[in-house]
């Protein structure tokens, strides 16, 4: 199984440049419960303003938010997820570079395409398109802070091109890969 993702979005206009959205994925808490969206909102700005923090506490205020966080989601009452939609989106999860339709992706779970695409919007919040656009610009990220080259960040977490990664990156960042591997060089 893998690790629990929850996003809060910024749903107010700000002037300041940033991410529209956080994704904290806390691997200890794979069967925790779910937050309502007004208390996700509440921890979601409490994590934002840690993140904004003065440098010299960042780390801590992270940490304190992360640990109110968790301790929120262990007391939450768990959501039932269906077996087949959780095999879907750990499907499309293992498969991020080269993800299957949606009808073989129905198929594979033994469910009709409408009624997966549904679930998986009412259960999730985005569509299966948008888990997988939101994934692999996670994980191009993550491959650009380890220093790998552009290109082949592309080619592996399965952008077209180096191109579309970096648009797909600078309207979920805000920002080009380049700036934002220059931003994680300064970063403590």
């Amino acid at each position: 199984m893998r690790a629990r993702s929850w996003c809060a979005h910024r749903s107010a206009p700000t002037r300041t440049r940033g991410a529209r959205s956080l994704i904290v994925e806390l691997d200890q808490l794979a069967g925790a419960g779910e937050l309502s969206p007004a208390l996700a909102r509440l921890h979601g700005h409490r994590l934002i303003a840690a993140f904004r923090g003065p440098r010299s506490e960042r780390a801590r205020l992270v940490r304190t938010a992360v640990g109110e966080v968790a301790a929120v989601l262990r007391a939450a009452p768990s959501p039932r997820t269906p077996a087949w939609l959780e095999r879907a989106r750990e499907l499309l999860f293992a498969q991020i570079a080269r993800p299957p339709r949606l009808a073989e992706l129905a198929r594979a779970v033994g469910v009709h395409p409408v009624h997966l695409a549904q679930a998986f919007r009412r259960r999730w919040q985005v569509t299966p398109l948008g888990y997988v656009r939101a994934h692999r610009v996670f994980r191009a990220v993550e491959l650009i802070a380890r220093g790998v080259a552009l290109a082949e960040v592309a080619a592996e977490v399965g952008f077209a091109d180096q191109s579309h990664m970096t648009r797909a990156i600078h309207r979920a960042r805000q920002a080009p890969p380049g700036a934002l591997r220059r931003t994680m060089r300064l970063a403590p």
